[in-house]
C-alpha cells in the first residue's frame, strides 16, 4: 500500500504508513485486512452461526403468540446462520441490540431452561442475533473499529512555522522522543523508513479523505540530524544517545524527527491562515503493547537555537 498524505479540513496532514513497513515492538501495527477480512465486511465466527441457527429453531418451536424477534431479527439470523459476511453498519446494529437487550436475560423465562415459560421472547431474540457469541463478536469488532478511528486522528502535532511569502507550512510528522496520548512510540529507524517510503512511493496530498488536494505539493522532507554519526547509529539501534533539541518556529524539533514542508495553493493557504488547517498527524491501524522500562533508550538532549 502506498503511503498517502491527507490534508484534513478539521485538523491535519495525515501520512498513512505502508502496511508492510517494519514496526518497533512498542507499536505493533497490523494490516487492515487482519481486521477487515474484506473491505468493510466481517465473517461471523462458527459459534455465532450456530447460535443464530439455534435461535431460528427455538423460535420455530414456539406458537405464534410466543415467538420472539422481529422480521429484521429473523433475517439477521438467517444471514448469520448461513455465514454471510456482515457490514460495519450491521456490526454497529448488533452491538446496539445487545447493549439494549442484555437486561432481558434477567427474566426467568429467558435465563432458566426449567422455567415453564422458557424460552421467552427475549432469549429467542438474543439467539437470533448470535447469542453470547454474537455479542462477543460484535464487541470485538467494535473495539477494532474504534481503534482504527482513533488511530486515524492520532499523533496530531501543530504546524510549527509557515513561510507567508512562499505559502509553505512546516510540521514535525513524527518525533522519536515522544509518546502520544496512547503511549505509542516509534523508533528512529521506523520514522526514517516511513519518511523515505513516502517520498519514493507517493508524495500524494489528499483533502478530507475525498481525493487529491489540487495544488498542494511536498517541497521539503528531511530527518533532523543527530549531534554525531555515533549518536545516529546508537539511536537507530535503540541505544542511549544524544539528541539535538532545536528551536523550530514557536516550538522545538529533536534529532530523528521527520519534518515535512508543503507548499499550498492560495485557497488552502487562506484556510491555514484562518486556523482551519493547523496540524500534521500520522494515521494507521494498530494495536499497542505496554512499554517496559528498559525498552526506551535514555536520551541526553543538547539545547540549541
Amino acid at each position: 500500500m502506498k503511503p498517502l498524505l491527507l490534508l484534513l479540513a478539521t485538523a491535519s496532514f495525515v501520512p498513512v504508513q505502508p502496511a508492510a513497513m517494519h514496526r518497533p515492538a512498542a507499536l505493533l501495527a497490523v494490516d487492515a485486512n487482519a481486521i477487515l477480512e474484506k473491505a468493510d465486511s466481517f465473517l461471523p465466527p462458527k459459534g455465532v452461526q450456530e447460535q443464530a441457527e439455534i435461535g431460528l429453531r427455538m423460535r420455530e418451536s414456539q406458537p405464534p403468540s410466543n415467538r420472539g424477534g422481529t422480521e429484521v431479527g429473523v433475517a439477521r439470523a438467517r444471514d448469520l446462520a448461513n455465514g454471510r459476511r456482515v457490514s460495519e453498519d450491521t456490526i454497529r446494529r448488533m452491538a446496539s441490540f445487545f447493549a439494549r437487550h442484555e437486561v432481558d436475560l434477567d427474566s426467568p423465562q429467558n435465563s432458566d431452561p426449567n422455567h415453564p415459560d422458557y424460552p421467552g421472547r427475549g432469549i429467542q431474540a438474543w439467539k437470533l442475533w448470535g447469542g453470547d457469541e454474537g455479542k462477543r463478536f460484535a464487541d470485538k469488532v467494535m473495539r477494532q473499529l474504534e481503534a482504527k478511528e482513533e488511530a486515524e486522528k492520532s499523533r496530531a502535532v501543530g504546524i510549527y512555522k509557515a513561510d507567508d511569502e512562499k505559502r509553505i507550512v512546516y510540521g514535525v510528522v513524527l518525533d522519536p522522543t515522544e509518546l502520544d496520548a496512547h503511549e505509542d512510540f516509534l523508533s528512529p529507524a521506523v520514522i526514517e523508513e516511513t519518511a523515505h517510503d513516502f517520498l519514493e512511493s507517493s508524495r500524494t496530498i489528499g483533502l478530507d479523505h475525498n481525493g487529491d488536494a489540487e495544488g498542494a505539493t511536498v517541497v521539503e522532507s528531511y530527518i533532523e540530524r543527530y549531534p554525531s554519526e555515533e549518536d545516529y547509529r546508537l539511536a537507530i539501534n535503540g541505544k542511549p544517545h544524544r539528541s539535538f533539541r532545536t528551536r523550530f518556529g514557536e516550538d522545538f524539533v529533536t534529532s530523528g524527527s521527520w519534518v515535512l514542508g508543503v507548499r499550498l495553493p492560495p485557497e488552502l493557504w487562506s484556510r491555514v491562515k484562518g486556523g482551519e488547517l493547523n496540524a500534521f498527524s500520522i494515521g494507521g491501524v494498530g494495536t499497542r503493547e505496554d512499554l517496559g522500562a528498559g525498552e526506551m533508550p535514555t536520551i541526553e538532549f543538547i539545547e540549541r537555537d
